[in-house]
């Protein structure tokens, strides 16, 4: 009879030409959405499934902005900051945000760690970049994030959605179409409808 393989064997046949999962393990964005930090690295498409999840489970409607109403928001809360220190008062960006001791790489801080603004909302600007929901044009995100330099943040700033340069490096095949692997700074903010009693 055919020799059988020990389940060691088995192991190592399978992972022969596989790239080691240890290669997310020790990644900056293996800890993020934990120890109140905001889940970054969704997809547009996961952020939106999440908003169908999340409804079902709580009877009510909950989706992600759309551009015209972040934007909106954004005016209605005084915009960007034009002095430095007052936007870093706000906004977690390259220029302040926690650093990974070992790899030397940029972190998310924990939600609320900065000033709200005037319209007492945390982290509009900075830490995670928020997905808006758009009808017919490519997915992107709005308000900057953890790894963009304050002097690129703008009120207009937006960064589209990739898959192929945020994805470069996934050994899935096809490519990881729940989460990012290289780019990994869109996180959510949602709008809760609530119908108008009359």
């Amino acid at each position: 009879g055919a020799d059988l393989l020990t389940q060691d064997e088995v192991a190592n046949e399978l992972n022969q030409g596989l790239r080691p999962s240890a290669l997310y393990a020790d990644r900056p964005n293996a800890r993020m959405g934990f120890d109140t930090r905001p889940a970054v690295g969704m997809t547009y498409k996961t952020a939106k499934h999440y908003c169908v999840w999340l409804s079902k489970q709580t009877d009510r409607t909950y989706r992600l902005p759309t551009d015209a109403e972040w934007s909106h928001v954004l005016n209605l809360s005084g915009g960007i900051p034009t002095q430095r220190g007052e936007l870093l008062d706000q906004a977690v960006l390259q220029d302040n945000a926690p650093v990974d001791d070992l790899r030397l790489d940029t972190l998310t801080a924990p939600i609320a760690s900065k000033q709200p603004n005037r319209l007492g909302l945390f982290d509009l600007l900075g830490n995670a970049a928020e997905w808006v929901q758009q009808k017919d044009e490519q997915p992107w995100v709005r308000g900057g994030h953890f790894q963009l330099p304050s002097e690129q943040l703008s009120s207009d700033w937006r960064s589209t959605e990739d898959f192929n340069v945020w994805n470069a490096s996934s050994p899935q095949l096809p490519t990881q179409a729940s989460w990012y692997i290289d780019h990994y700074y869109q996180g959510i903010r949602l709008i809760c409808e609530v119908p108008i009693e009359k």
